[in-house]
């Protein structure tokens, strides 16, 4: 028989060996768990990354709605080239309210106006298309045997820049507009437009950047009309929360060419619209795209823009203004259509194409 010494001695290998096996064991699952949660962080730290990298492809200069330096063929940030519109009749239905001077279009052609407005409309009203220089003469060939200005256009072509040309065979309201390029280089460049009184008393009116009374200003190493819906949407939504009649497109315009928010090649850097409105003693910030977030900031009287990307609204990049919503669908403002802009915009619709928003508020 074993003594009783041998029998507590067995005891104790048997408890320590138990021990042993048991530490073991906890250290084995505390490592597990260590190393689950290091996964966990590695797989978050991935997800920011990939966010952040997000961000970075988003910040840069926007790019123009339409085709080559100034359209921008592939850009998914907002941009200023106008090939999207259609030939319009506005929000009231009393066609365009683009003036020269302090005369809209409507009180100078009247209804016989409205009615050419609305069918330069039907005629455009699908969505923008990238183009060359020969189908887009071919679909105004089209569009000219409808309408006498286009096909006026059409006859004289060479006097014409090729950018007016693709963007007017996207955008038929713009003919009035193309139309008058050509004596345009008599006007003052640096002449100053002025809001109307119809402007003056809405809310937040609607201004095109290929209006007559700017639209012929240099911008880039075109014009306004051809490359400033950034200047436009700013001037709407500023105009909007100051009432200050001095923040025209052209003034806004002026300030991104003398500081350096215009890229050429590329059109209006995203940075404008944080960099100019505190000079006005207006609040900006960058706000998130879901569509809760952007009725939230519209229920407490903020005004929005959006730099959009290929859709409804351009070939690669624009700026719109959303100002209100209902159960329709949201406001706009497209600084390039008068039918798009008397459209309500469902959420669903835009979020595909909405690639940076801006809020704006006193």
């Amino acid at each position: 028989m074993r003594s009783g010494g041998e029998i507590r001695a067995n005891e104790l290998q048997t408890t320590g060996r138990r021990r042993r096996r048991t530490g073991n064991r906890a250290v084995f699952i505390g490592m597990a768990v260590m190393f689950a949660v290091l996964l966990f962080y590695i797989r978050d730290m991935n997800a920011r990354l990939k966010e952040v990298q997000e961000i970075l492809e988003q910040i840069r200069p926007a790019q123009n709605g339409g085709m080559g330096t100034e359209g921008g063929s592939a850009g998914q940030s907002g941009g200023d080239f106008p090939v999207d519109g259609v030939r319009q009749t506005d929000q009231t239905g009393k066609g365009a309210e683009r003036a020269d001077g302090n005369e809209t279009v409507y009180e100078r052609i009247g209804e016989e106006g409205t009615a050419k407005d609305a069918g330069r409309g039907a005629a455009g009203s699908s969505r923008p298309v990238q183009r060359t220089l020969a189908e887009a003469l071919q679909r105004l060939e089209e569009l000219g045997e409808t309408d006498e200005t286009i096909k006026s256009i059409c006859e004289k072509s060479g006097e014409f820049h090729e950018k007016l040309l693709l963007a007017l065979a996207n955008n038929p309201e713009m003919a009035d507009f193309v139309a008058g390029y050509p004596d345009s280089i008599y006007d003052d460049p640096f002449a100053e437009g002025h809001f109307t009184d119809e402007e003056k008393k809405k809310e937040c009116p609607l201004l095109l950047q290929w209006d007559t009374r700017w639209g012929y200003q240099p911008y880039g190493d075109m014009n306004i009309g051809l490359s400033g819906c950034g200047p436009t949407c700013l001037s709407m939504v500023l105009f909007a929360l100051t009432r200050d009649e001095a923040l025209t497109p052209q003034k806004i315009a002026l300030y991104a060419m003398d500081n350096g928010f215009y890229v050429e090649g590329t059109g209006t850097a995203w940075a404008l619209m944080t960099a100019y409105p505190p000079l006005c003693g207006v609040n900006v910030r960058e706000m998130h795209m879901e569509e809760s977030a952007l009725k939230t900031a519209l229920d407490w009287d903020q005004i929005l823009i959006c730099a959009m990307g290929p859709g409804d609204f351009t070939t690669a990049g624009h700026f719109i203004v959303i100002y209100d919503y209902d159960e329709e669908g949201f406001y706009v403002n497209d600084p390039n259509s008068i039918v798009r802009s008397g459209q309500k915009w469902p959420y669903e619709t835009l979020k595909g194409q909405i690639k940076n928003i801006w809020a704006f508020w006193e």
